[in-house]
């Protein structure tokens, strides 16, 4: 029974940390994507010309 429960634990945990894993992964994909937006906003005419501290 004790094996039965401590199994099941290190199943659950296990299933935690790849989910916590996966959203440390979007998290830096997210992170990335949005610099590159921004990058890439900054690099046209409108957003040269546009207030930062407006938006």
């Amino acid at each position: 029974m004790i094996n039965y429960l401590l199994r099941k634990e290190l199943t659950e945990r296990q299933k935690w940390r790849e989910h916590a894993t996966e959203a440390a992964e979007i998290s830096d994909y997210c992170r990335d994507e949005a610099i590159t937006a921004a990058t890439q906003w900054l690099a046209t005419p409108a957003g040269l010309l546009s207030n930062p501290r407006s938006a």
